[in-house]
């Protein structure tokens, strides 16, 4: 019996101008069938890398249609299946696996999730949380979609479907969409372009329905071009001639995290509202209506929104929630309840599932050394980077020092938390110092030693630089700091200098006698 050939798949994008991640998103599609790249006027090198992996590289143009576009791009699709790619995602998952899952039908049409870069995303593009998930239909039977939409185009249906699923197997990573890669491409600036265009052409000859649809398009492109003030003003107009409830979910998702960002109480109040209302899942909303309620320090407004979320939530969309990822909210708002054993407890758990528990100054205050010391000790050695990081990034606070503290006596010599101490130069106190020079020496890292690097600080104050330097010499003889205390006396005024050489002749006896 002949066996039925091979299920085939195109890859179809357009582009314009992407040089910098191309490769890597064309790297990820080798395994394909076709790839299609259809470029609309690119004046860098893309067109060149995109035939290093493709025979099918489309000389287009761009005429301000993105729908128009793809359905050029798509025209020269010749596979089985058509899978939609930009030039700054890349492909996640198992060839082999995807054409088994098309192959057996009966769908002819596919959802993928689409994963963003936790760098700073500037459209609200997703749920808000450190890394940002959306799905979309990214897989469909070639002949069966067109787009549709010169903004925020969609694959339409031409004719009758035979049903669509979420595809778990596999899924694409995105980065189009932060801060640097907006402002390298001016993608908000082009984005409210074309919404404004296509709101002047629908005003004119469009049903209500398109009108709404396209206002809701200009608000959201405003958003991207970082014009969050009139994006709201603008918002706030629209939304009483809005009707349809998709359109309502679009602008209040769109917009509360504009508004939670630069608006007022009653604007974020207003659109948190309006999303909870209108999608089908509201636990994304009340997600980030308890992180509102807690950054402003309503503890138990925080905890009742929390409470509406169930410990597990799997939309339509295959967007998942889990209740104990928002554990860093329920434990500041148990903590500042007094419910310290509860918040307790819910930390341990986060912990041993991998889940950040806090931010290091809450959890300083919520436990005891001993406490708080049994929960890191748990830490997969992913969580105990982060923390690490955390404690990097906040280390103007005297609570997060001392949380890194913590982890350090947990795990004694921990190659991560020494690094980091390292760092603590900037803000550290001579006390603290002295300790964290005493554990880096102790485990061969005298050329970071803290207490030389504040006494060469200048941006220090004499008496700091002086003492520290006495200390570095004195204790361990290091010869680098010798310059470094002649400088610091040099600088101390009259009026002061007994006072520094008594405290000098304390923690380093004789030394300024023979070095001064």
């Amino acid at each position: 019996m002949q066996k039925n050939a091979r299920t085939t798949v195109s890859v179809v994008m357009i582009v314009k101008d992407e040089e910098a991640v191309l490769a890597k998103s064309l790297e990820s599609t080798t395994w394909a069938d076709q790839v299609v790249v259809y470029d609309t006027g690119s004046t860098d090198a893309t067109r060149e890398i995109a035939a290093r992996y493709s025979d099918t590289v489309v000389e287009g143009y761009w005429d301000d249609d993105f729908a128009g576009a793809r359905n050029r791009a798509q025209a020269h699709a010749t596979g089985d299946w058509i899978l939609v790619l930009d030039a700054d995602e890349v492909f996640l998952g198992d060839a082999k696996l995807l054409r088994k899952r098309l192959d057996r039908g009966p769908e002819d049409t596919f959802l993928l999730r689409v994963e963003g870069e936790d760098d700073g995303v500037v459209v609200p593009l997703t749920n808000h949380f450190s890394d940002t998930v959306i799905t979309g239909v990214r897989i469909f039977r070639r002949g069966t979609r067109q787009w549709q939409g010169k903004l925020h185009e969609q694959p339409v249906q031409t004719g009758t479907s035979t049903g669509s699923a979420l595809l778990h197997t596999c899924s694409i990573r995105h980065s189009g969409y932060t801060a640097e890669a907006v402002l390298a491409h001016d993608k908000g600036a082009r984005n409210l372009r074309i919404a404004q265009r296509n709101l002047e052409n629908v005003e004119a000859s469009g049903t209500p329905a398109e009108i709404a649809a396209a206002r809701v398009h200009v608000a959201r492109s405003l958003v991207l071009a970082d014009e969050p003030t009139e994006a709201l003003r603008y918002a706030e107009q629209i939304l009483p001639d809005l009707a349809d409830r998709r359109q309502r979910w679009l602008l209040g998702f769109g917009m509360s995290a504009v508004a939670v960002n630069s608006g007022t109480e009653e604007q974020v109040r207003l659109w948190l509202t309006e999303w909870e209302q209108h999608d089908e899942s509201p636990v994304f909303a009340q997600a980030l209506r308890a992180r509102y309620e807690m950054s402003r320090g309503n503890a138990e407004a925080a905890l009742e929104q929390l409470e509406k979320i169930p410990s597990t939530t799997v939309t339509s969309q295959g967007q998942r929630l889990d209740r104990l990822d928002l554990a860093p909210v329920e434990v500041a708002a148990l903590a500042k309840l007094g419910r310290r054993r509860p918040a307790q407890l819910l930390a341990r758990r986060a912990v041993e599932r991998d889940v950040a528990p806090g931010a290091p100054a809450i959890l300083v205050e919520c436990f005891t050394e001993e406490q708080l010391s049994g929960i890191l000790a748990k830490a997969s050695p992913r969580l105990w980077r982060e923390l690490v990081q955390a404690c990097v990034l906040g280390a103007h606070h005297a609570a997060v020092r001392e949380f890194l503290g913590v982890m350090y006596r947990t795990r004694p010599g921990d190659v991560t938390v020494l690094s980091a101490a390292s760092m603590l130069a900037p803000v550290i106190d001579l006390e603290d110092a002295a300790y964290w020079s005493a554990e880096l020496r102790r485990h061969g890292a005298e050329e970071q030693c803290l207490l030389v690097v504040l006494a060469q600080d200048a941006e220090r104050s004499a008496r700091d630089r002086a003492v520290a330097a006495a200390l570095a010499i004195s204790a361990y003889g290091d010869e680098r700091a010798v310059p470094a205390l002649e400088d610091a006396l040099a600088l101390v005024a009259p009026e002061d200098e007994a006072a520094l050489l008594a405290e000098l002749d304390i923690v380093a006896p004789g030394l300024v006698g023979t070095n001064a």
